[in-house]
């Protein structure tokens, strides 16, 4: 969570080097991500103020008050593939080779190596039904505040814990 409010959730085996700084009373966020999968959640920002996401194939993902995943995955040759999904907002995506492209809510664009952004297309029906994409969406969808959180050990044998509802009864069990 960063100081205005914005998040950045990661997926497992993600990497990402995060630097917030101020100049001239703007933040100014900046991750460099080298794998994985990141969901960032930007708060409209004013002025000089900025947020930008780069990875491999020098893609670069610059956002004034957004919400969009940012994906390091990799073709069958192991060389890296960026797919950015923008899901609210507009998300500017630039690379070193092509001019910039704008994408704006429900559009993926993706970046390979020695290639400009390709053009918008909608996101994936399968890429909107991973785990960590539908994980994301739900928990800014729920208002309020969880109750209680408790976590154990599935590999003893023992039930991992249960997350006490608002009303006090067990509305799941994890």
């Amino acid at each position: 969570v960063y100081p205005d409010g914005s998040v950045t959730r990661l997926d497992s085996l993600t990497e990402v080097v995060v630097k917030v700084g101020r100049a001239g009373g703007a933040q100014q966020v900046s991750l460099q991500q080298s794998a994985g999968l990141t969901w960032n959640l930007v708060q409209r920002l004013v002025g000089r103020s900025s947020c930008d996401v780069t990875g491999p194939n020098n893609a670069n993902a610059s956002v004034r008050g957004t919400r969009f995943g940012y994906y390091v995955e990799h073709d069958p040759a192991g060389v890296p593939v960026i797919w950015i999904d923008t899901y609210e907002g507009v998300v500017s995506i630039a690379s070193k080779v092509g001019p910039p492209v704008t994408a704006v809510a429900n559009q993926r664009v993706t970046v390979r190596a020695d290639a400009a952004p390709t053009a918008p297309v909608p996101i994936p029906v399968t890429d909107l039904q991973l785990s960590f994409t539908v994980f994301n969406q739900t928990i800014e969808s729920v208002t309020g505040v969880p109750a209680a959180v408790r976590a154990g050990d599935r590999s003893t044998g023992r039930p991992a814990g249960a997350a006490e509802g608002a009303a006090g009864g067990r509305d799941a069990r994890a």
